[in-house]
């Protein structure tokens, strides 16, 4: 680690990428317009902070690492680029725009900009909620699940927060799981619904297919405000249907490649594994969640376990030495084989909410064993097409037949 000392002037940006610590030494320094204290502020590995000045002349000291970056940049970066635009909607905040959704392709700085709109509010005295929907980079929660919260005190990063209630999605894409990932955002806009606005992150997925998910996602909750960051070609068609209701913003100009996306995703999941022991479940005591269903029901042939859901599909967990599930739409039963278990990462819960996390270590037919930290009562293990292994993240295959 090394210590940088950085001096930049009102109307410039300091952009510091962690990991790394930052300590204000002179002058008012804001991040996505929450002021810094004098106690330090942490940033994560690959997050990017835009610092700014608002007095003539700021000075910190940045604790950082040999991957971080510190560097000083113009007005095009940080909360700059939205001020103004934003300053047009101020007053109607919690009001005429309650509900808002925030769409732009993956890197446009759409968490960026839930952290400001939710300091806004908070600066506003108003109560911000958010549904973090990006289930393939997910914040308040792992990857492959949707989290809402409440947020009663500015904020830095969302990352810092733990979601009041997540649900799971399973997979880190929205390509073939709309409808769930819809319904399971009904859900939680109804659980938020004492907040005095409720902001919805959304994937970066924004293509063809991605942008009819975006526009059945409009259609169906019926925002008061869209907020579309960056290339306005893209969402042309958004902004045709939805003209009053669009507000066009710049996109950031930070891009993450691939690789640190995925390990963006890996600290996701590591951070609710840490501490895990080995616990060891029957199955006959305990329901399957998958992809929105939860089976029960437990039958026991052979080498083959089948558990019904209450609307009568089936789950069919059998043996093989290949990794993949296999949805049958039209015999309404899903195939996952044994070998796809191991290592994959899971919800746990109570009915259906997701009260902790976890690995499964082996499954043999009517037992599970699984690495966790949560001590409590769970009643389901919501299962997902992401397994943990020792290089990383993997995603199980998914045949549609």
């Amino acid at each position: 680690m090394k210590e940088i000392s950085k001096v930049f002037n009102k109307g410039s940006v300091l952009l510091v990428r962690g990991p790394a610590s930052i300590k204000v030494i002179k002058g008012k320094v804001s991040c996505l317009s929450n002021f810094i204290s004098y106690s330090p502020v942490i940033v994560r590995k690959w997050k990017v902070l835009p610092l700014e000045c608002e007095d003539d002349i700021c000075e910190v000291s940045i604790l950082a690492s040999d991957n971080s970056y510190v560097e000083v940049a113009s007005s095009n970066y940080g909360t700059y680029i939205w001020k103004h635009y934003v300053e047009n909607i101020l007053e109607n905040l919690g009001g005429k725009y309650k509900k808002i959704v925030i769409i732009g392709a993956t890197d446009a700085g759409k968490s960026t900009f839930s952290v400001y709109l939710i300091n806004l509010a908070l600066s506003k005295n108003l109560l911000p909620g958010i549904i973090d929907a990006d289930v393939g980079q997910s914040d308040l929660t792992p990857p492959s699940f949707i989290g809402c919260k409440k947020i009663k005190k500015q904020i830095f990063d969302l990352r810092d927060e733990k979601a009041d209630y997540t649900l799971a999605i399973g997979v880190i894409d929205s390509f073939h799981f709309n409808d769930l990932i819809i319904n399971v955002i009904k859900k939680e806009i109804e659980l938020l619904q004492d907040a005095n606005i409720i902001i919805i992150n959304t994937d970066g997925f924004v293509v063809d297919k991605g942008l009819e998910n975006k526009i059945s996602l409009i259609n169906q909750i019926n925002p008061d405000l869209i907020f579309i960051l960056g290339n306005t070609e893209l969402f042309s068609k958004i902004i045709e249907l939805y003209k009053e209701k669009c507000m066009i913003l710049p996109r950031c100009d930070i891009i993450r490649d691939r690789n640190e996306r995925a390990e963006r995703r890996e600290i996701q999941y590591q951070k609710y594994l840490i501490d895990s022991k080995k616990k060891i479940i029957n199955l006959t005591n305990l329901k399957i969640g998958l992809f929105g269903r939860i089976y029960e029901k437990t039958l026991v042939e052979k080498d083959t376990v089948t558990m019904f859901s209450k609307d009568n599909y089936a789950l069919k967990i059998f043996p093989s030495k290949y990794e993949m599930f296999i949805i049958n739409s039209m015999e309404k039963t899903t195939f996952i084989t044994n070998e796809s278990l191991r290592g994959m990462f899971v919800g746990l819960s109570e009915d259906e909410f997701i009260i902790g996390f976890g690995v499964i270590e082996s499954f043999n037919g009517s037992k599970i064993r699984i690495l966790t930290n949560f001590d409590g009562k769970f009643d389901c293990i919501w299962l997902t097409t992401i397994r943990i292994t020792k290089t990383g993240e993997q995603k199980i295959s998914l045949r549609f037949i």
